[in-house]
């Protein structure tokens, strides 16, 4: 099978010449590019907020490093928490995997965002579980989602609060 070799495009409808992309050296310590967050005028740092931890510095960044955003954020994750709970608990209790599969999928990937690493790590083999069709397993996994709510939620509201009383 041979190849043909595109014709080369001239004129008004060539596309635009692209510079070539420097070579980046892989960096081994993601933190330190985290930690520079751009702001809208000159580069800033992220706060080490009491408890934040480096999810809330990703976001911060993520954000143009605009803490108001975060917190606000991480306020409204608090607000939605126990309905989230509840929403993954009801749906597993039920044996109904596409309502468990949605709303644990919504925890994590908010519990992702905030840092909240207890309870990804609660969710995960409960998701493992729902994916099994092994519901059983998935209820006798709740107890630990429910410690694991109450031990990030405590620290996401004293880190709030931290940062409150720094503003």
């Amino acid at each position: 099978m041979s190849s043909v070799p595109e014709p080369e495009v001239t004129g008004p409808y060539a596309p635009p010449a692209v510079p070539a992309a420097k070579p980046r050296r892989a960096s081994q310590d993601r933190a330190a590019e985290v930690a520079a967050v751009p702001g809208p005028s000159k580069p800033r740092r992220a706060k080490a907020d009491a408890g934040s931890g480096p999810a809330l510095l990703e976001l911060t960044a993520e954000v143009g490093g605009d803490t108001a955003v975060v917190w606000q954020f991480v306020s409204d994750y608090l607000d939605l928490l126990e309905h989230r709970v509840t929403a993954v608990t009801s749906a597993v209790s039920a044996g109904n995997a596409e309502r468990a599969e949605v709303a644990l999928l919504s925890l994590e990937s908010t519990s992702l965002m905030v840092g909240a690493d207890a309870i990804v790590r609660a969710v995960r083999p409960i998701r493992a579980a729902v994916n099994g069709v092994d519901f059983g397993a998935a209820r006798s996994k709740l107890p630990a989602l429910r410690r694991a709510q109450s031990t990030d939620r405590g620290r996401l509201e004293r880190a709030r609060a931290a940062h409150d009383s720094e503003h």
